[in-house]
């Protein structure tokens, strides 16, 4: 399974994460295409709420406050979870390849950490804002 979705206008952060919604939605794994990491996460409590984490830097972050903009991918191959981003050229870049290049964070995790049988992608947003995605 490969989901790509190109975000045209970030005015603050965007993630892409696939989450276990028939556990509750108590598990997923994130990823920030503008800092470059992955995140794993398990609810372990409720009262008070715990949350059980960690996380791998796999690319470069962008510099600070340079705002993602580009393609961003999730891809799943024999119970494995891979990860992927593509910077929007900037033509005010004399150094940007031509045609920008896909980076992949490389297999992260296996599936493993979900308890439900479906998976759901989700692409989550900061703060409001004026965003625009496809």
């Amino acid at each position: 399974v490969f989901l790509e979705v190109e975000v045209l206008c970030n005015p603050d952060h965007v993630t892409l994460a696939l989450v276990d919604w028939d556990a509750g939605g108590r598990s997923s794994v994130t990823f920030s295409p503008t800092t470059g990491t992955v995140f794993r996460e398990r609810i372990v409590g409720d009262a008070p709420r715990r949350i059980r984490g960690d996380y791998v830097q796999r690319l470069y972050a962008a510099l600070p406050g340079v705002r993602f903009e580009g393609s961003v991918g999730l891809y799943v191959q024999g119970g494995r979870l891979a990860f992927f981003r593509r910077w929007r050229n900037n033509e005010a870049d004399d150094f940007a390849p031509e045609q920008p290049v896909w980076e992949t964070t490389g297999f992260v995790t296996d599936l493993s950490w979900a308890q439900g049988p479906h998976l759901t992608p989700c692409l989550a947003f900061c703060k409001e804002g004026p965003y625009h995605v496809h």
